[in-house]
């Protein structure tokens, strides 16, 4: 079995072999995975973090020589902002990284930390232990994306869909959640009443077939954030979003889950 990691910002992860095929998801750097099949210059490839599958072009990652850990990442080791990393052996070769992206191993003392063998250095003052999740710091990790362009697939500042959007928020805070809104909506616990959501519980909504469909995170009793044409915030109330600028209800609520243990 071969395993890799992004050494990208973002990597592509496409339905099929192909650059023109439909992108499903990405990859954020630092984030790994287990190789399922190599095919004509592609990888098909299982993420560590959630179990997703796809292919992503060779080269855009390197091996690993054990496999990686799933689920939970470690917070101490997700940035929750933008940054600067380089190789320790060319630093002049920096780029940009972005949130939610992977830094095993990492030393805050000097930022440095290693992938593949290969050994890089954090440009950034703000590394720092996370303590433990709190309702805030979702609701914090979620605010970060604010205006970011809605993208199917997505998963950065650059562009992320829905389900990507509260998946980020929740791996900052070190919590892996699914990728698809369909399964995120079978972990947690349910709440009885809308009134009983807390800031950082997710609020999932059905399409006219009654299939879920579309998922925000709540920041307060009538509000949440939520991926639809950009990352905004909206009215919420039981019945489910309310668009300000359409007057209307744009998304009807199904149900409301809490993550968190005591909250």
């Amino acid at each position: 079995m071969e395993y890799g990691v992004s050494i990208l910002s973002v990597i592509p992860v496409r339905s099929e072999p192909d650059h023109r095929s439909e992108m499903i998801n990405q990859l954020l750097f630092g984030e790994q995975f287990t190789v399922l099949e190599e095919k004509d210059g592609w990888q098909h490839i299982q993420s560590s973090l959630d179990g997703y599958i796809g292919w992503i072009s060779m080269g855009t990652a390197i091996s690993l020589d054990k496999a990686p850990i799933t689920g939970n990442p470690n917070p101490y080791e997700v940035i929750s902002q933008a940054m600067r990393v380089s190789p320790i052996a060319s630093p002049e070769s920096s780029f940009l990284i972005l949130p939610g992206s992977s830094l095993p191993g990492l030393d805050p003392s000097n930022g440095e930390f290693a992938l593949g063998g290969i050994k890089y250095k954090a440009h950034a003052s703000f590394l720092q232990k996370q303590e433990s999740c709190t309702p805030e710091k979702l609701s914090q990790a979620a605010i970060i994306f604010i205006n970011a362009p809605y993208q199917w697939g997505g998963r950065s500042l650059f562009g992320v869909d829905c389900t990507g959007l509260v998946q980020l928020a929740y791996k900052i805070c070190g919590i892996a959640l699914p990728r698809d809104a369909g399964q995120q909506v079978l972990k947690g616990d349910a709440c009885n009443f809308a009134s009983e959501a807390r800031p950082g519980d997710l609020a999932f909504f059905a399409n006219p077939e009654e299939e879920i469909s579309h998922v925000g995170m709540i920041l307060d009793q009538d509000h949440i954030i939520h991926a639809s044409g950009k990352v905004r915030i909206d009215k919420f109330d039981h019945q489910g979003i309310y668009n300000r600028e359409q007057e209307k209800y744009s998304h009807v609520l199904r149900v409301i889950n809490k993550y968190l243990p005591n909250v």
